[in-house]
């Protein structure tokens, strides 16, 4: 469980950001555990905002988490108005695992099929969490560990056939957002290329499904329009 709070002008810092995970049996995705979650991280933020003299506005206490409990809490793509909102539905792409669109720092739309098996994932991060991805795919760029991976000289990229994913990105009050899809094809094999090549009309339809999420994402948070490859 993640949240950031942006800091008072003049502080020094742009924003703070607070994770909570555990080792323990309990998880974010169980509803009984949920608000202990939220109340360590809401707890923890306002200690750190007033230690690093951060001076972050901070809101009323959360009264309910709108979170998926299971992987298979699925609905129709068409009645999505969450985080897949908008986002057309094809051959073998009907039912989408969202959650509310409410400012989160980072937004995850699921995409897939009947037999609840998933298709596409698309991701939206935001502030410090879009820095510290755009930084690690920097890095592996450097490194020569990535053929093709968002940067500052590729700010968006519709995948080819062959490759893993496609990106977008769009500049907001705090920094650039970065928004990916990525298709899931299920286990890899051993041996064998996890991702068999893609049709045209896979490729269209990403393209189609990556606009409708990055533009709606991106407007929701006040965000110019994603940048077009």
């Amino acid at each position: 469980m993640s949240l950031v709070l942006r800091c008072a002008r003049g502080s020094g810092a742009e924003s703070l950001s607070v994770t909570v995970g555990t080792t323990l049996d309990k998880s974010p995705d169980d509803p009984a555990a949920r608000p202990e979650f939220a109340r360590i991280a809401a707890s923890t933020a306002a200690r750190v905002s007033k230690a690093r003299h951060c001076g972050a506005e901070l809101g009323k206490p959360v009264g309910s988490l709108d979170l998926p409990v299971r992987a298979d809490e699925y609905e129709p793509l068409g009645t999505a108005d969450g985080t897949c909102s908008g986002i057309p539905a094809a051959h073998g792409v009907t039912t989408a695992t969202e959650t509310a669109r409410g400012g989160a720092p980072q937004e995850v739309c699921l995409l897939g099929d009947t037999d609840g098996t998933t298709r596409y994932s698309l991701d939206a991060d935001y502030g410090p969490y879009a820095q510290e991805r755009l930084y690690g795919y920097e890095e592996h760029r450097r490194l020569g560990s990535e053929e093709a991976a968002p940067g500052s000289d590729t700010p968006a990229h519709h995948r080819d056939r062959y490759g893993r994913m496609s990106w977008t990105t769009a500049m907001c009050a705090d920094g650039r957002a970065l928004f990916v899809l990525r298709p899931s094809y299920g286990r890899q094999e051993k041996g064998k290329r996890a991702e068999p090549p893609a049709g045209e009309a896979d490729l269209a339809y990403e393209r189609a499904a990556l606009k409708a999420f990055a533009e709606r994402s991106a407007k929701a948070r006040g965000c110019s329009a994603p940048v077009v490859p």
